[in-house]
């Protein structure tokens, strides 16, 4: 009877557990990657084509806005109001009111409509008319001219009328007084109209300023395939502007489907190689974690491991009624060291310094690397006597010398030390309690170390108290 070989049920437990379910989900990565592609491109169509409704809604208020503004400014102005309501100076309108118009705002036709809406001056192309503003528009006109004279300051009204073939932007606003050196307008407002025609040219520029392809105005509602926007006059539908919105989503499947093809086959080209490189991936793994954690100069932990062990002996001490250390270490000297020797030295003597803290250390402490010469212990189950061992070991830690390529160098350390019951602060107070006593240690002359009070509130503050002074006393006493 042939035996089978050994590397069989490893091979159908790869087959079993590995490749099966990632040829399971190489198709349905597939099938989710095409259907993400085809609703990507619908979305993107139709985001593009609200879009461009948006910008050409926005041109076509914009057109109304620049027409209603424009009449606004000169409507509402005293001068007007004396030379062409009060009386009509023709020569003062047309060089204040329709020159302007027609050379500066660019607007087709002018009209000045006294209180009983009979037009008592007209300026078309340019040219001074005595064609009448109802000869001209349809009941469009009428329309925003009774909804100026319907609102009580006589507010100005935008909107569209049909001139003959033509449909006109226009906008009509009362001329009243700009200042209150006049009276009150009494017996109704003449209004001044403005208008332009909604022409070729005024498309073609809207179209350019927009990126609205193929724009044009057209009188019937246009059918699928065009995007649209309805124009309203006296509440009704008079045309349309139409235009061919951007199919981006379009172009991107005739690019996409190719490389999501491409992509499938390398993709199942790549699954067998997953496998071999899975192992490798983990190791490479566990180490970037580690690196993350550790610092690299001096292989302590680093802040991040630091703040970590602090916060779980912080917890154990508050759940054993004990007591947590911090020291904050500060070289003397490193600086003097770099400047003279550079910093591959300083980084030299980091090492060193490194080393020799560990072994000062007791094993369930830890000592980790804040950056440039600043070290921090975390010494849970502290007492007095632990405070004080470790504090004179770490200074005589650093009474030998270090040699650095030949040199001999001395350098000291500053320590300061804070003690918590791991409940009545955090850790960040703890360690800025232990920096500032180690500041006051530099400050009475380095090389020494130094114990932080305790803070205001504690959960044991007799213990905790007792500790501190014991330890002070023994400090102290050394």
């Amino acid at each position: 009877m042939a035996h089978e070989p050994s590397s069989a049920p490893e091979l159908r437990r790869f087959l079993a557990q590995v490749f099966v379910p990632l040829c399971l989900l190489i198709v349905a990565t597939t099938t989710a990657l095409m259907a993400t592609q085809l609703w990507s491109a619908r979305e993107a169509n139709r985001m593009a084509a609200q879009a461009s409704q948006d910008l050409a809604q926005t041109g076509y208020r914009l057109a109304l806005d620049r027409v209603g503004s424009n009449v606004a400014a000169t409507a509402i102005w005293d001068d007007a109001v004396l030379q062409v309501h009060n009386h009509m100076d023709r020569a003062w309108a047309v060089e204040n009111i329709g020159d302007w118009a027609t050379d500066s705002l660019h607007f087709e036709m002018t009209f000045i409509l006294g209180p009983d809406d009979v037009t008592r001056f007209a300026m078309i192309d340019g040219r001074a008319s005595s064609a009448s503003a109802r000869s001209i528009f349809d009941g469009g006109l009428q329309g925003l001219i009774d909804r100026v004279r319907a609102t009580p300051l006589g507010e100005p009204a935008t909107g569209l009328a049909r001139a003959g073939d033509r449909l006109a932007i226009v906008g009509v606003a009362a001329i009243r007084p700009h200042t209150d050196k006049l009276m009150p307008i009494s017996g109704g407002y003449s209004v001044l109209v403005y208008a332009d025609a909604l022409d070729a040219a005024a498309i073609e520029s809207m179209q350019q300023a927009y990126l609205l392809d193929d724009l044009k105005l057209v009188n019937e509602k246009p059918g699928d395939g065009e995007a649209a926007i309805p124009l309203s006059a006296n509440g009704r539908s008079v045309a349309y502007l139409t235009w061919t919105p951007p199919r981006p989503g379009t172009r991107l499947l005739s690019v996409g489907l190719p490389v999501l093809g491409t992509v499938v086959v390398a993709i199942a080209m790549l699954a067998v190689v997953i496998y071999f490189y899975a192992q490798r991936a983990a190791a490479a793994l566990s180490l970037s974690r580690q690196l993350a954690l550790t610092d690299i100069l001096t292989g302590l932990p680093n802040r991040l491991l630091l703040m970590d062990r602090l916060r779980q002996a912080m917890s154990g001490a508050e759940r054993s009624n004990g007591m947590v250390a911090a020291f904050c270490l500060d070289l003397d000297g490193l600086k003097r060291v770099n400047d003279t020797y550079g910093h591959a030295s300083g980084d030299q003597l980091l090492q060193e310094v490194a080393q020799r803290f560990q072994s000062a250390i007791r094993p369930a402490d830890t000592v980790a690397r804040f950056g440039g010469g600043e070290f921090v212990i975390v010494q849970p189950a502290a007492d007095e006597r632990s405070i004080r061992a470790v504090a004179d070991r770490l200074l005589q830690s650093l009474n030998a010398p270090i040699l650095l390529n030949g040199a001999s160098v001395s350098i000291g350390v500053s320590i300061g030390v804070a003690v918590s019951d791991g409940d009545s602060e955090r850790p960040l107070e703890l360690l800025r309690r232990a920096d500032t006593a180690l500041y006051e240690a530099k400050r009475a002359g380095k090389g020494q170390w130094q114990l932080a009070e305790p803070p205001p509130t504690s959960r044991q503050p007799d213990s905790r108290t007792e500790v501190v002074g014991r330890a002070q006393a023994s400090r102290t006493a050394a």
